[in-house]
């Protein structure tokens, strides 16, 4: 045991040094580590807001599309109901067309009738006369 604690003195040193080493050896690994992860999660931390960002922006430009949407389909609705009343109204447009056509043609026989008679007594006015 004598040996032993002989040693001490001299080896104390020694290990000390070696231990101090050791624990500064540590502290730095776990200060780089540290370090390093700390700029990790800096880089994450931007990377996260950057991605906030494109969300945000992402949904602004779904609300801005939806409600473009929305106007756009209300206004085709409102087309529809439009061109459905413009077409109701071309037709009652050529139904009445075709009946002053008819109605037109109508005169137009008449008319020749009428002026066939009068033709047709004229004649007979002339052949009275001539004889």
């Amino acid at each position: 045991m004598n040996g032993f604690l002989s040693m001490i003195p001299h080896t104390l040193p020694a290990w000390l040094g070696a231990g101090a080493a050791a624990g500064g050896g540590f502290g730095i690994i776990k200060w780089a580590f540290e370090y390093v992860g700390g700029r990790m999660d800096k880089r994450a931390d931007r990377l996260d807001a950057d991605t906030r960002f494109v969300i945000d922006q992402l949904r602004a430009e779904l609300a801005r599309v939806s409600g473009r949407l929305d106007r756009a389909e209300g206004e085709i609705l409102d087309l529809r109901e439009q061109l459905a009343e413009c077409q109701h109204k071309h037709a009652e447009a050529e139904a009445k067309v075709m009946q002053l056509e008819a109605r037109q043609q109508g005169y137009s026989e008449a008319r020749d009738r009428a002026q066939t008679i009068l033709a047709a007594e004229r004649i007979a006015d002339r052949a009275k006369r001539e004889t």
